[in-house]
């Protein structure tokens, strides 16, 4: 075979290679699913401890609490000895944004009052697949006043103030400042921090 023949051989095999791989991934992919997978940006500490560069699934609480709490103490040293809460489920207001997992960072020492606040808050990112991707820590800690829960307006209080029950937690530009969104017209919201 001549040095012409190779090369078009070659050129019809990559290109049978390249074929496949588009069909490969056009058939994997989610169907209604206009959410990418979020890739963390992680700080080098986050890097050194590994793991953070991958998803986590949000129903395995215990894997998701230790994330979140290693995350929290390697980012912040006062956060270290912090308890993890219930996560809270935000979703995204816009189309293509990624539903968020909110875990509250509880402190070890009860205040004055008797109720231990808040110290930080870890965010979690949402793809398609209900993987949930290491985003964020907000260190609490300082903050005054402290921060009793996540969010701070329960669903209970902006029913009342709304006039609706069938009500969501939504974020439009940060799973950290969410809003109480009325799911019925006549759309209303409320902040819910």
């Amino acid at each position: 075979m001549t040095l012409r023949g190779r090369l078009g051989a070659l050129a019809m095999i990559v290109a049978l290679l390249l074929a496949a791989s588009v069909v490969l991934l056009l058939a994997s992919r989610t169907a209604g699913c206009a959410v990418a997978a979020p890739r963390p940006s992680l700080a080098p500490v986050l890097r050194a401890l590994g793991d953070f560069d991958q998803s986590y699934d949000v129903t395995d609480v215990a894997t998701l609490d230790d994330a979140a709490a290693r995350a929290a103490g390697a980012l912040h040293t006062d956060l270290i000895g912090a308890t993890p809460q219930d996560a809270v489920a935000v979703a995204a207001a816009q189309p293509g944004a990624p539903d968020a997992v909110v875990v509250p960072l509880r402190s070890p020492a009860p205040s004055s009052n008797g109720e231990a606040p808040l110290v930080g808050l870890v965010v979690f990112l949402r793809d398609c697949q209900g993987g949930a991707y290491f985003d964020t820590v907000e260190d609490d800690a300082a903050l005054q006043p402290a921060l009793l829960q996540f969010p701070s307006v329960t669903s209970e209080q902006a029913a009342l103030r709304l006039g609706s029950t069938a009500l969501r937690l939504a974020y439009t530009t940060s799973p950290l400042r969410p809003e109480w969104v009325t799911a019925a017209p006549p759309a209303r919201s409320l902040p819910a921090r």
